[in-house]
């Protein structure tokens, strides 16, 4: 997470935040997120206007805007990159299975984001193979030899054998 994006967006969307409250929704200390605002200001990304002398608003400028679209950009890009960087993981070790003669999968964990893209990444090998997937309840397919079961959760994985073939953590 990018401070100094958040603090625009906070500020974009409620001029009456207060330090503290900058510290708590960012997960840093007071000091921190003084500083933080502080640097915005005198890049004149934020403007401070002091209403009394206890209570302040902060009203995101035009450049602020523009530096929070940058700011933005860059996170969608890195974003973007870390999730094809893990479909490739994904990708290679579904086709190093597939090599080995497996062409069908079991799915088992929660339908999370990661589940999202293992399937993701299952659906466009299928385009081109003759696998099949599915996503069972129970793990009563464990033992079914021409098929490898995925899993994505830490939790999950410890229930398991880790010498089993049949079962592949795919954050290994």
């Amino acid at each position: 997470m990018n401070k100094e994006l958040e603090i625009l967006r906070i500020v974009e969307n409620n001029e009456k935040t207060s330090q503290r409250e900058f510290a708590k929704k960012l997960y840093v200390s007071l000091g921190t997120a003084n500083a933080l605002v502080q640097k915005l200001i005198t890049e004149g990304y934020v403007d401070l206007v002091q209403l009394d002398s206890r209570a302040v608003n902060y009203l995101i400028t035009e450049s602020g805007r523009f530096k929070k679209a940058e700011l933005m950009y860059e996170e969608v890009i890195e974003a973007y990159d870390v999730i094809s960087n893990f479909k490739k993981i994904v990708r290679d070790k579904l086709e190093a299975l597939m090599n080995k003669g497996v062409n069908k999968f079991y799915l088992f964990g929660d339908e999370d984001d990661l589940y999202k893209l293992v399937k993701m990444s299952l659906l466009e090998l299928r385009r081109n193979n003759d696998i099949e997937y599915s996503k069972p309840d129970e793990l009563i397919h464990i033992n079914d030899k021409k098929a490898t079961t995925i899993v994505w959760n830490a939790d999950i994985i410890k229930k398991f054998d880790r010498k089993n073939d049949n079962v592949v953590y795919i954050l290994d």
